[in-house]
């Protein structure tokens, strides 16, 4: 019986290890995407593509949650918070997302994140974009969401 008790520990530390090594690669990989810009490949968008968003900027990493900055229309930003969701391996936003030219959509969404491209699934109807990595530059976070001095946007070059 104490063999038993013994391997199901050791069975419940390896499991708890795994996962906690599993969200420190997640952690470490995120901190990786901390400033990227990614654009609307235009040429995969088609018609219609001034209704949807036209840039993403990962300004932060805080856990397994991005905080995201987007552009929609031809001068409006918004923020979103992406949290990690391991079953899909995909961020889900926490709260809708407003887009379109003039923000009269609003629906959640999934974000998947690689090297050099970002994809955005917005709603339920399966409405994909993709976007290109664009540039990479730092963010002041102590500023990049404070109502009283944050940025007006960001810009699609460096």
């Amino acid at each position: 019986m104490n063999r038993l008790m013994n391997n199901i520990v050791l069975l419940k530390v390896f499991i708890l290890l795994s996962f906690g090594c599993k969200a420190q690669t997640i952690q470490s990989r995120n901190k990786e995407l901390a400033g990227m810009v990614y654009a609307l490949d235009t040429l995969l968008a088609g018609k219609g593509h001034n209704e949807q968003i036209q840039a993403v900027r990962i300004d932060d990493t805080r856990g397994d949650t991005l905080l995201v900055k987007y552009k929609i229309g031809r001068e409006s930003f918004l923020d979103a918070d992406f949290v990690w969701d391991m079953t899909d391996q995909t961020y889900r936003s926490l709260h809708p997302l407003t887009y379109g030219s003039h923000a009269q959509y609003r629906s959640q969404a999934i974000l998947r994140v690689g090297v050099s491209r970002l994809h955005l699934q917005l709603g339920n109807d399966k409405h994909k974009l993709l976007f290109r990595k664009s540039y990479k530059k730092s963010v002041n976070t102590k500023t990049h969401r404070d109502p009283y001095y944050a940025e007006d946007g960001f810009s699609l070059e460096p």
